[in-house]
């Protein structure tokens, strides 16, 4: 269950309300929004903690546990994007186990509901980490994603916060909100409630992504903050597939941001799935709802409709290139089974040589 609100007075309110209570802040240091908590920082009972590394690794994980265990914080806030609540999310579930390395077994930590509150402020739009029940640890450079239950949370969207971020931020993260939800559509775990969240998130997206992307203000970038969260409870349903497996890759050997790093591979999964369905009922389904909502007929103007979006928040750059600089073996090695299980199409080792391809 979360908790929606929608500007800086509700956090005020609440930090107001628990100004008595220990509050573990964890931000980045560069997302942290000093001008709007300035007032409240002084506060002897608020406990900063920068997170350091670009993704959630264990080791730092380890190390912030302990800092939380010590602490016994009445609140934890997580102030950042998604690899900042990523690792706030799963350092508050862990406080009722015993050793760091029980979050890699699997359903252990939906065992320990956790009493503290959890306040998430994301600072920018992009995978909607605040809305999902998962956690992505990286544990010797091997990405795992961690599973857990949080009952109630409360969320704030502070326009803000993600207002002024540049287009390198902007760009990557916006892009992430469109694959999640165009990938959440065709998930074989999609239900009815994942497609009412991701059309919303679509809804949102392709009416603001413009100009929050060239004329930022105050209401489209709260509009990209809703369609973002309503992709993270899309996702949080299906999760991923295809893209996504693909992904990480590129993100981790060539220093792709994460949201381009997905897209280099949607289109040439939407062509694979969309060809191979055959007599899919359930699947045709999916591409009729993709074709109403982006307004198109064929697969092929779908495709063309999305590249474009790309190409306004790629920002002049042209990451599709990266593929042939790749080494397509280790790329496809490296592949995440779990989120390609989670494909419309099943995806066998020489189907994704003729994705690469397409």
């Amino acid at each position: 269950m979360q908790n929606l609100l929608k500007n800086k007075k509700n956090l005020f309110k609440i930090l107001n309300k628990f100004k008595l209570k220990k509050i573990l802040i964890i931000s980045g240091k560069s997302s942290f929004p000093r001008n709007i908590l300035r007032q409240f920082i002084r506060n002897d009972n608020i406990n900063i903690y920068f997170k350091k590394n670009r993704d959630p690794e264990f080791t730092e994980f380890k190390k912030l546990r302990k800092i939380f265990l010590k602490l016994n914080p009445d609140i934890v806030m997580g102030i950042g994007g998604g690899s900042v609540l990523d690792l706030t999310k799963v350092v508050y579930v862990t406080k009722k186990i015993k050793k760091p390395n029980e979050i890699f077994i699997k359903d252990v930590l939906t065992k320990h509901p956790i009493r503290q509150k959890i306040i998430l402020l994301p600072t920018t739009a992009g995978s909607g980490a605040e809305a999902t029940n998962f956690s992505v640890m990286y544990f010797r450079k091997k990405k795992f994603s961690i599973s857990y239950k949080i009952k109630k949370k409360i969320i704030i969207l502070i326009p803000d916060l993600v207002l002024n971020n540049s287009k390198k931020i902007k760009g990557p993260s916006a892009t992430d909100t469109l694959c999640q939800s165009i990938e959440s559509i065709l998930s074989i775990n999609a239900n009815s409630t994942s497609f009412k969240y991701a059309k919303k998130s679509l809804n949102y997206f392709l009416k603001n992504y413009k100009n929050y992307f060239q004329k930022p203000n105050s209401f489209n970038a709260l509009n990209m903050q809703i369609a973002s969260n309503f992709s993270g409870k899309a996702i949080n349903i299906s999760k991923t597939t295809g893209p996504h497996a693909l992904s990480y890759y590129l993100s981790t050997k060539h220093n792709v941001p994460h949201g381009y790093a997905v897209s280099i591979f949607l289109t040439k999964f939407l062509k694979f799935n969309y060809n191979m369905m055959q007599n899919d009922k359930n699947l045709a389904k999916k591409f009729n709802l993709l074709f109403k909502i982006f307004n198109v007929k064929t697969i092929t103007s779908l495709n063309n409709k999305i590249e474009n979006i790309f190409k306004i928040l790629y920002n002049g750059k042209n990451f599709k290139n990266i593929l042939k600089k790749v080494d397509k073996k280790k790329l496809i090695s490296s592949v995440n089974l779990q989120r390609l299980k989670n494909n419309p199409i099943e995806v066998k080792k020489i189907d994704l040589f003729k994705i690469l391809n397409l």
